[in-house]
């Protein structure tokens, strides 16, 4: 019940971790999985999320790691990541998000 979690980020950092990760789950036979670090939903959200992040601690540099950090689709997933890893190895990662879909397991915090 181990993943290996990349994310479609595009910095410079964020694609050398892909990448790595994807040979480590190659060599290790680890299956990797794509989320998304989601803090705000859509794209065009970006600017009020640097303005809800600013109200709380003054002037606070949001640009850069937050620029992907919402909910993409799919599409986005692959347009972001299929240069550099390619399109099989994202639809596989993808698709194994549903292989943790599958374990879970009903719970409830409620007794009778």
């Amino acid at each position: 019940n181990f993943f290996l979690e990349m994310q479609p980020g595009m910095s410079e950092e964020q694609r050398y971790v892909n990448q790595y990760l994807s040979n480590l789950s190659d060599e290790l036979k680890i299956p990797c999985i794509i989320t998304t670090d989601t803090h705000y939903i859509n794209k065009e959200d970006k600017e009020i999320h640097h303005i809800f992040l600013n109200s709380q601690k003054g002037d606070r540099e949001t640009d850069g790691f937050y620029d992907w950090t919402y909910m993409m689709t799919i599409d986005e997933i692959h347009q972001n990541m299929d240069s550099y890893l390619g399109a099989e190895i994202v639809t596989k990662a993808i698709d194994n998000t549903d292989i943790i879909y599958g374990m879970i397991e009903e719970y409830d915090l409620r007794k009778p």
